[in-house]
């Protein structure tokens, strides 16, 4: 209980100390972002004019943070954001190197590392110069899944195109590799790249796939697609063949012990417009062999349901639901 008590006890101490530094926090940035600073106590020989302009405060002005997650339309809406923080809390009134410190303190790890190592900014840039420079990094990056089980960099035809490679400047390759299935990839050739992080420089050979880059078939394309996969199973989709009979062992529904037999003895009503294309629908299963008419009573008969088609037409079905209860 001793260590218990001990941890308690740090435990409040840590957090009153982290509660005095945040108040003196907000105390030191109210002084720094104020128009006078701390030097303005002559107010008994010179009365408040009204040039000085109102600002509100730090600590109750929320600062907008930017995190390497951001898309480039979330960057644009916390630019805007930005803009009217350092409006508001007349921080666009402070040395350059003071507003840079503020805007550090809104990234994140990760933009933190980009703006020292990755782009062209110095001590002397101001700070709308460090977000524009952010944001015309933004709209280069491309969002990439790393394969770490892949044998070698591959990129599609679009990606070259957008980054100026052309196939008359590949390097010819003789290597062969296997695509996702074991199916052999083509390759139109291979490139050396290198990927630069501030002084830090890795090379690899990047290889250009002959296969198109995925698009949205044209209605020819669909068109002839349709018609191949009709042709490969003419019994599922021609609607003329005979359903052939099944050469293995029959099947057996296993009911409960608890089941009661269920069987429908009478007419159900059928609309008059309907009874013509029924009546040839039942005949066309008939000539198929889909089930045979019977002439003697039996334990189950299940009533057939009816439902209209969106392109005309009956769609007809058994409702099992007496029997499926007791399978």
């Amino acid at each position: 209980m001793g260590n218990i008590s001990q941890l308690a006890n740090l435990l409040i101490q840590q957090t009153a100390l982290s509660t005095q530094r945040d108040e003196r926090m907000v105390a030191m940035m109210e002084c720094l972002l104020s128009p006078g600073g701390v030097a303005s106590t002559s107010s008994d020989h010179h009365p408040a004019s009204s040039e000085t302009p109102p600002k509100l405060n730090p600590a109750s002005t929320p600062a907008p943070f930017l995190t390497s997650s951001a898309s480039l339309r979330d960057f644009t809406a916390w630019k805007m954001k930005f803009d009217g923080y350092m409006l508001l809390t007349h921080v666009d009134k402070l040395p350059q190197k003071e507003q840079r410190a503020i805007l550090l303190s809104l990234l994140d790890e990760d933009w933190d590392r980009v703006n020292r190592y990755a782009l062209p900014n110095t001590e002397d840039t101001a700070v709308k110069e460090i977000v524009r420079v952010m944001e015309a990094h933004l709209r280069t990056q491309w969002n990439v899944f790393v394969d770490w089980r892949a044998e070698t960099t591959v990129m599609g035809s679009q990606l070259a195109r957008h980054l100026g490679i052309k196939v008359d400047n590949l390097l010819p390759t003789h290597e062969s590799f296997s695509a996702v299935g074991g199916n052999l990839l083509q390759c139109k050739g291979q490139i050396g790249c290198s990927l630069e992080l501030g002084k830090i420089v890795a090379t690899d050979i990047s290889q250009l796939p002959a296969w198109p880059h995925d698009f949205d078939p044209s209605e020819e394309i669909r068109a002839a697609h349709s018609a191949k996969i009709q042709a490969y199973f003419p019994c599922v989709f021609g609607g003329e063949a005979i359903l052939c009979t099944m050469t293995s062992n029959p099947m057996v529904i296993e009911l409960t012990s608890d089941m009661k037999l269920y069987a429908v003895t009478t007419a159900r009503p059928l609309h008059y417009c309907w009874r013509d294309d029924i009546k040839k629908q039942l005949d066309e299963f008939r000539v198929k062999d889909i089930f045979a008419p019977i002439n003697y009573p039996t334990d189950w008969c299940h009533p057939m349901v009816l439902v209209s088609k969106k392109d005309a037409g009956i769609r007809m079905r058994v409702d099992l639901t007496k029997l499926n209860k007791y399978i």
